[in-house]
This record gives C-alpha cells, sequence and structure tokens, in this order.
C-alpha cells in the first residue's frame, strides 16, 4: 500500500510540474494563467486526501477517472 501510495504521489508531482510548464505563458494574466490551475490542484488535493481518510477506494476512484479523462484528453 505504501509503495502505491508514493507512485500516485510522484505521479501528481510530475502532473504538477507539466501544468506548470504548460501555464509559463507570459501572455496570460497571472491569474489566470498562474494561479488558478495552482489553486484547483490544491482543491484537488485536498478533496483527494479527504476522500481517501474517510474512504481509501473513493479516492483511488476519483483518481482512476481523472487519469482515465486526462489519457482520452
Amino acid at each position: 500500500m505504501r509503495g502505491v501510495a508514493r507512485f500516485e504521489q510522484d505521479n501528481d508531482q510530475w502532473h504538477l510540474l507539466i501544468l506548470e510548464e504548460l501555464t509559463d505563458d507570459k501572455r496570460r494574466h497571472w491569474l489566470k494563467g498562474r494561479m488558478s490551475p495552482q489553486v484547483l490542484a490544491v482543491l484537488y488535493y485536498q478533496l483527494s486526501w479527504m476522500m481517501f481518510v474517510v474512504r481509501p477506494r473513493w479516492s483511488y476512484r476519483l483518481n482512476a477517472d481523472f487519469e482515465d479523462h486526462a489519457a482520452h484528453e
């Protein structure tokens, strides 16, 4: 279980780094181009963590749905 959690943490960190690179557009306003994605990422993290505390299966399912959506986009 611990190895899976570490893998998921690394995977999410990788996504944040990609997101940061993709939003590094100087032509966009800093609020829309920089802050909004960061705030959404923190909110998603908090939601996922709270779901994990209540019922880990929900958190894993949310992450799986999120990953599936990202793979198809």
